[in-house]
């Protein structure tokens, strides 16, 4: 039985300098990198405590969310989405009510 001869490869001063650095432990294996990956991701969802629903709204309301949404790059459901949050975060500003208030104190 013949034995196979390796073959000599011959080396750069740069690929010298990876072999030399992969034989002193000097890179991460890929594998280890993506299960933290993995796992961060996985306590990002967690975090994240999103359900999906489905809603009813007036047409012409819809239309205005899709182009509001794209005008401001974002998908339109989402867009829907931060305004409930913000109506019941009692956060959403009553534009009506403060140009009323404005106009009383200018007065």
């Amino acid at each position: 039985m013949k034995t196979k001869r390796k073959k000599e490869i011959k080396l750069d001063k740069y690929e010298k300098q990876i072999e030399k650095d992969r034989l002193a432990g000097s890179f991460k294996n890929i594998n280890e990198e993506n299960s933290v990956i993995k796992k961060l991701q996985s306590m990002a969802k967690e975090q994240i405590k999103e359900k999906r629903i489905n809603l009813r709204m007036n047409a012409d309301d819809l239309k205005y969310f899709e182009m509001e949404a794209k005008r401001m790059g974002m998908a339109y459901q989402t867009l829907i989405g931060s305004v409930l949050h913000r109506y019941i975060h009692n956060q959403l500003i009553d534009v009506k009510e403060i140009n009323k208030v404005t106009r009383k104190k200018v007065s």
